[in-house]
């Protein structure tokens, strides 16, 4: 009941800062009717919320709209997000995001800055439920305890991103390029920053990692144990008819793109395919919204090192996972990870309060989601160094199927594009996780 009434104060000191900080432009219009408004609205508001992989997340977050003349709100023309984070499980975030359909003509510029430090990154190995989870090794409290970051490794990820995005035939229709480089740092958990506590009859726990063996057993190899340099363009199309950038109630937004790392500008040179399908649909007579994703992943070419296989890739920002905040919510982040997979969010909400708090239109909304992931490409690798009771503790071979969770959501909406979320997820296996609290700035999708 505490953490349910500390995240209810969450909101409400979300909402109260974010009001003393909101100010307007000189652009902006005084005699505007409150439908409308224009100009640029910015506020610096404070990050204090929970995800069940990292932690509590403290820092602090500034949004920048530009709203023009005020004929598209509450769409805008131009966004500038910075984000300043920190956790309690040692992930800290700086980024940078701009769109604007304002700088070039009949097109989007979208650009990215990130540099991300997760010191207990999650690592669970390949393939999803082929790489077995036993809690018990991370359980101080259990006999075959090792230490309860076996489970993690240490990751230093710098990420700058430029894509544009441009109309052709219609607003609704664009041809997307762009040139992404990123450079991973990738090490085994440092011991020396984090005593893990002793195990039954105070035994010391051992200072060793999934990570660390799978370098040993060469499931790692020597090039990619470290990280590396990963340059690579990005090429497609998106197809847009939202009727909101944020806060969607109806249209479909479809992006397909390939995504090319070339010889010379990487590490290591690999190719994939990325479709996404977003529907938004207000369902008649009730006003209830039902929303959905259905994303397809896939390796074309070349050998994708393994600090790159945790990721989802999207037009506007990429993010870690399979499982985690972003798309399996109640699954542990990273615990599906492969070449390819295909992943379903499926939501329904609805709005059933509208209010003013503090002097802004407020609404809080109510949702149910269920996601699912399965694995259609596995990542090959060679076990054979492994010893035989490591293969038969760490590695299954057993048929795929699918990782799904389902759960429970509230919205909570300020100044038409602000918005705090609330997830609470369960797991369809306890192989995939114990399920997960996540208190973030946004849809979903």
């Amino acid at each position: 009941m505490r953490k349910y009434f500390f995240i209810l104060i969450l909101a409400l000191s979300h909402i109260a800062f974010a009001q003393s900080n909101v100010s307007d432009s000189n652009n902006v219009i005084s005699n505007i009717t409150p439908n409308k408004v224009s100009g640029y609205k910015w506020g610096v508001i404070p990050t204090l919320a929970y995800d069940a992989d990292i932690g509590f997340k403290y820092g602090g977050n500034i949004n920048i709209f530009d709203y023009g003349n005020g004929d598209k709100y509450p769409d805008y023309l131009q966004y500038l997000y910075i984000k300043l984070l920190n956790s309690t499980k040692n992930t800290s975030n700086v980024q940078l995001l701009f769109s604007s359909d304002k700088l070039i003509k009949k097109a989007r510029l979208v650009a990215e800055f990130s540099y991300i430090v997760d010191k207990n990154l999650n690592f669970l190995g390949f393939n999803g439920i082929n790489a077995v989870y036993n809690e018990e090794f991370a359980n101080p409290a259990d006999e075959d305890y090792i230490n309860e970051y076996y489970y993690t490794q240490q990751r230093r990820l710098f990420r700058g991103r430029i894509d544009i995005q441009k109309n052709i035939f219609s607003p609704k229709i664009k041809l997307f390029g762009g040139f992404t480089f990123s450079n991973y740092e990738n090490t085994s958990t440092d011991f020396d920053k984090f005593t893990a506590p002793d195990g039954p009859n105070e035994t010391p726990a051992e200072e060793l990692t999934l990570y660390q063996q799978y370098v040993t057993w060469g499931i790692i190899n020597e090039k990619e144990k470290s990280g590396g340099n990963i340059s690579h363009f990005n090429i497609g199309f998106i197809y847009d008819s939202r009727n909101n950038q944020r806060v969607s109630t109806s249209g479909i937004w479809v992006e397909s793109f390939a995504i090319i790392s070339p010889k010379y500008l990487s590490d290591q040179t690999f190719s994939k395919f990325i479709f996404s399908y977003r529907q938004y649909l207000t369902l008649p007579k009730t006003n209830f919204v039902f929303s959905y994703r259905l994303s397809s992943q896939s390796k074309m070419t070349g050998d994708i090192p393994y600090y790159v296989l945790p990721t989802y890739f999207e037009s506007l920002v990429s993010r870690d996972g399979l499982g985690g905040a972003f798309n399996l919510r109640g699954i542990t982040r990273n615990r599906v990870v492969a070449d390819g997979f295909v992943l379903g969010n499926f939501e329904l909400r609805k709005k059933i309060v509208s209010t003013r708090i503090l002097k802004l239109d407020v609404d809080f909304h109510l949702s149910a989601f269920t996601d699912a992931a399965y694995i259609t490409q596995e990542y090959n690798f060679d076990i054979s160094n492994v010893p035989t009771e490591w293969q038969d503790q760490l590695f299954d071979d057993k048929k795929q199927n699918i990782s799904a969770t389902y759960g429970i959501g509230l919205y909570i909406i300020y100044n038409a594009n602000n918005i705090m979320s609330v997830y609470y997820g369960f797991p369809s296996s306890e192989q995939l996780g114990n399920g997960g609290l996540y208190v973030g700035s946004s849809f979903l999708f």
